[in-house]
């Protein structure tokens, strides 16, 4: 009898686990179909299809050197890896050993003709993952154009604020926006003005030690003394 194994992922927080488990349902009943035996079944949570280290797909690739199964079933091409060049590699080690992958929502033979879908399915989802990258991007670069906090710490002498501002398919959107934190701002001022007339950082991390302790809970190293004035 044929021994299959099942591989699944799902790529962020944001995915539930009823993704995987729809998946592995779908890769289950593929195999049932078919005949073949499951011996093991590797999930990936919340990682990223372009991640070369996850955990269990690496685990999958050792149990595959080690001959414990003869083909890997995935729901879909993307599920097995995002990024078409890592992909290629590890398939062509995978056939070496004499292991198919099949997928069971998409109907894939081993023929030609199959293998040109297959990678035109790769490469379409290598251009998923780098344009959604890089719309995420724009969308941050017009939030922090328009004042907006991105995510992550404020800089030093701002605080984040939240407010409802625009209102979307009539929803409210609630967005944070900075505002001067007066105590550390003050600061960042007295850090410009000593720099701005000629003081060392050495000098200016004394002259502002109290105060920055009092604030931020220690001195200014001349690493955060470098970011604070080089950061736009």
């Amino acid at each position: 009898m044929t021994r299959a194994v099942i591989y699944a992922r799902f790529s962020s927080d944001n995915q539930r686990d009823e993704s995987a488990d729809a998946q592995v349902r779908l890769c289950r009943e593929h195999c049932e179909t078919r005949g073949y035996a499951v011996v093991k079944v590797y999930v990936d949570e919340a990682e990223p299809g372009k991640k070369e280290d996850r955990a269990r797909f690496q685990e999958m690739l050792s149990d595959a050197k080690a001959g414990l199964f003869d083909v890997v079933v995935c729901d879909k091409v993307d599920r097995f890896s995002r990024d078409r060049y890592y992909s290629a590699i590890v398939k062509y080690q995978l056939r070496k050993r004499g292991i198919r992958i099949e997928y069971a929502s998409q109907k894939i033979d081993d023929t030609p003709e199959g293998r040109m879908l297959e990678g035109q399915l790769e490469l379409l989802a290598d251009y998923f993952l780098a344009n959604l990258s890089r719309e995420t991007q724009k969308g941050l670069e017009e939030n922090a154009l328009r004042g907006w906090h991105t995510g992550g710490r404020p800089p030093f002498g701002y605080k984040v604020k939240e407010e409802a501002a625009e209102k979307r398919s009539g929803k409210l959107k609630i967005i944070r926006t900075y505002e001067i934190d007066e105590p550390a701002a003050r600061i960042v001022r007295q850090i410009f003005e000593m720099y701005d007339a000629g003081y060392t950082y050495g000098e200016i991390i004394e002259a502002t030690r109290d105060a920055a302790i009092a604030v931020r809970g220690r001195p200014f190293s001349k690493n955060s003394l470098h970011d604070i004035l080089r950061n736009e």
